[in-house]
């Protein structure tokens, strides 16, 4: 895709006198309000303007410039100045000059300026659009061919370009996109040419008045060599006519590309909806997958978690167990070997009494038999110490 600083840049220069309806053609081909336009007195448009637009892989300048001719001499040369400004502002450009249309009769002073206009910037054939803007509806079937005809007769050009724009309702939608299929079709037939100023507009008001004149007494001539131009007029209406049924029926082939373009976009549309509807679906069924087996992973790892807690609780309480256990042996130990001291002290007062007895019998019984007793005991005592009382005990 080329780049906005990538494209040519040209112009569409709409040229015409004040109250032709320049600013209302300009909004029509923008698709928007962008120019001031209403009945008044004096010419609305005093400064020349312009919107920029995109037409294929190139940027056009839609300028809205004053009318040329008015009563004030002062106004006239504004207006050239104004012009001028669009020219130097692009100077490769398509021009749209516009005629004013009274009851179908050609404006004089239209002929005039256009004349002025294309002696100062010589208006190239291949890039010029001429416009009888606001035709009457009811017209005769050879309008157009005896406008071309007359055309030829005023201003000198070949007429190559012709359109012929009805009066509309502003306000009915329908006329206006069809003025603008009218405006499109006559402006990608035309192809954008350098206009390079030759001379300064000349155009005083006596020069105006006079001009206006001869361009008067030409069309009343016209009228009466009307039936010497009326082959020319029907070859003329039969060319405009051919060319305008070809532009129908292109038209309408295009209608029925937009509309079958509609439809598959339509069609296209519906299968992107039914898709995202089928995604949709499938993305909240795998969602409920994917909780589905997170809640299951989540419910082993419980049990899992449960499981490892009972085993710890287990070895918790056999290691509790083994310790009691432990302790308890501790202190049947510790209490044996209580017990076994506080035997042995009874047995060492046990023998102590016993040894009183053995003196006692000594000295009343003979010394072998109390030597021999004494012997017994000693040894008894003796294992009895040496073992802390628990072979004695044994």
């Amino acid at each position: 895709m080329a780049s906005s600083s990538s494209r040519q840049r040209y112009g569409i220069i709409i040229l015409g006198n004040s109250g032709v309806g320049k600013s209302f053609l300009a909004n029509i081909l923008l698709g928007s309000e962008a120019f001031d336009h209403r009945a008044a007195a004096r010419s609305v448009t005093t400064e020349t303007e312009f919107e920029e637009i995109k037409m294929g892989n190139a940027n056009y300048a839609i300028f809205n410039i004053p009318g040329l001719i008015e009563a004030d001499q002062q106004c006239i040369e504004r207006n050239k100045r104004e012009i001028d400004k669009a020219f130097v502002e692009r100077p490769t450009s398509l021009i749209l000059y516009v005629f004013g249309s009274q009851n179908g009769r050609i404006r004089d002073e239209d002929v005039v300026a256009f004349n002025a206009l294309n002696k100062a910037y010589p208006l190239k054939i291949e890039s010029l659009v001429l416009i009888v803007n606001g035709a009457p509806k009811k017209r005769l079937g050879d309008y157009e061919g005896e406008v071309i005809v007359l055309l030829k007769e005023l201003i000198q050009v070949p007429c190559q370009s012709l359109c012929v724009l009805d009066m509309i309702d502003e306000n009915n939608q329908s006329e206006r996109k069809k003025l603008k299929n009218q405006l499109l079709q006559a402006i990608v037939e035309r192809t954008p040419r350098d206009h390079i100023k030759k001379q300064d507009l000349e155009l005083q008001r006596e020069e105006v008045r006079k001009a206006k004149e001869e361009i008067k007494a030409l069309q009343a001539d016209f009228q009466n060599k009307l039936q010497m131009h009326e082959n020319q007029i029907k070859k003329q209406q039969r060319m405009y006519d051919k060319k305008f049924d070809e532009i129908r029926n292109q038209n309408e082939l295009m209608q029925v590309l937009i509309e079958n373009q509609r439809k598959g976009q339509e069609k296209r549309d519906n299968e992107y909806k039914e898709a995202i509807q089928r995604a949709n679906e499938l993305t909240v069924k795998l969602r409920a997958e994917v909780q589905a087996e997170q809640k299951a992973r989540q419910q082993a790892e419980q049990r899992v978690k449960e499981q490892t807690d009972q085993r710890a609780m287990e070895q918790a309480e056999q290691k509790a167990t083994e310790q009691a256990k432990q302790r308890a042996r501790e202190q049947t130990g510790q209490r044996a070997r209580e017990q076994v001291q506080r035997a042995s002290k009874s047995i060492s007062s046990i023998m102590e009494k016993l040894f009183s007895e053995i003196v006692f019998a000594r000295r009343s019984s003979g010394i072998t038999k109390f030597e021999k007793a004494t012997s017994v005991v000693r040894r008894i005592y003796l294992r009895g110490r040496a073992t802390d009382g628990s072979s004695f005990l044994r």
